[in-house]
C-alpha cells in the first residue's frame, strides 16, 4: 500500500522529499531506482526530519515500532496511519503522540484510481489536513469523515473491495477459458466489462440495480446467469464478506495491545 501512495504522490510532484524505511536491500533499491525517494533501513533515522509519518505497516507490527520511535517524535510532527483496525486512541497511546491521521486507501492508488476515506484528532492543523487531502487526491477520490467508526466500514468495503472485483475478473477469466475462450481474450473481455460497468454506473444517474434491469431481458441469457448467482447466495456471500473483513478489523484492534 505504501507503494501505491508512493507512486500517486510521484506522479503529480506534490512532495519533494519523501524518506521511506525498508528494512529489505531489494526493497530499497527497488523504491530508489523507480521513485526517485531516499530510503533508510532505519526507522529513527528516517523520521528525523519529517513533517509527516506516514505509518504503512502491518497492525501486528505496530507495539515494536511504537517503542522504537515514541521517544523521538516531536511535538511538530504527524502522524499518518494506514493499519487496519487500530484506532486512533490506541496509535495515541502508544506513542505519546496528539497529532494523529487515520485513512484506509487501496491499491487503485497505483493509477490514480483509488479510495481514500480518513478522520483526525482535532490537534492536526489545517495547513496539514489540506497537504494530507492533496496527497490523497492524487491518488484518486478522497472523504474525510468525523467518525471513526466509519474508518473500519470503508476497510471491509474499499479497502478489501479491490480483492473481491479481482477474484470476480478471476471467475469470469476462468469460466470463459472453460468455455473454450483463449486465456489473454477472456481476460481483455472480463476487465474492459468490469472497468467498463463501473464507468457507467459512475457517470449514470440511475441506480446500480436499475442499470442491472436494462442490460436484463426476461427469458434472456443475463436473466439466467443472474437466477444462477442469486441461486447459488451471490449476495449473501458478498455480505458475508464485507461482514467478516469488518469483523476481523475490530479483531485487530483487540490483538494489538
Amino acid at each position: 500500500m505504501a507503494e501505491a501512495i508512493i507512486s500517486g504522490i510521484k506522479k503529480t510532484n506534490l512532495v519533494y522529499n519523501i524518506t521511506v524505511s525498508e528494512p529489505v536491500k531489494s526493497r530499497r533499491t527497488h523504491l530508489l531506482e523507480t521513485y526517485q525517494v531516499n530510503v533508510e533501513k532505519n526507522n529513527v533515522i528516517a523520521i528525523q526530519k519529517a513533517d509527516l509519518i506516514i505509518l504503512a505497516i502491518k497492525p501486528q507490527s505496530f507495539n515494536e515500532l511504537s517503542s522504537e520511535i515514541c521517544e523521538i517524535l516531536s511535538v511538530n510532527q504527524t502522524i499518518l496511519s494506514i493499519m487496519a483496525g487500530i484506532n486512533l486512541h490506541h496509535i495515541s497511546m502508544n506513542l505519546n503522540h496528539h497529532k494523529i491521521v487515520r485513512v484506509m486507501p487501496n491499491t487503485p492508488a497505483q493509477v490514480g484510481k483509488g479510495v481514500a476515506v480518513w478522520t483526525a484528532t482535532d490537534s492536526v492543523d489545517s495547513e496539514m489536513l489540506k497537504f494530507i487531502k492533496a496527497i490523497f487526491q492524487s491518488c484518486g477520490l478522497e472523504t474525510q469523515v468525523n467518525e471513526e467508526k466509519y474508518i473500519d466500514i470503508a476497510t471491509a468495503i474499499s479497502g478489501s473491495g479491490p480483492a473481491y472485483v479481482f477474484l470476480f475478473i478471476e471467475a469470469l477469466i476462468d469460466a470463459g477459458v472453460k468455455l473454450g475462450l483463449e486465456s489473454s481474450l477472456a481476460k481483455k473481455l472480463a476487465i474492459e466489462t468490469v472497468l467498463g460497468s463501473a464507468h457507467l454506473a459512475s457517470n449514470s444517474t440511475k441506480q446500480p440495480s436499475e442499470l442491472r434491469r436494462m442490460v436484463t431481458s426476461p427469458g434472456g441469457t443475463t436473466e439466467s446467469g443472474l437466477k444462477t448467482l442469486e441461486s447459488h447466495g451471490f449476495n449473501t456471500s458478498i455480505d458475508r464478506a464485507v461482514n467478516s473483513a469488518f469483523n476481523r478489523g475490530i479483531e485487530l484492534s483487540k490483538e494489538v495491545k
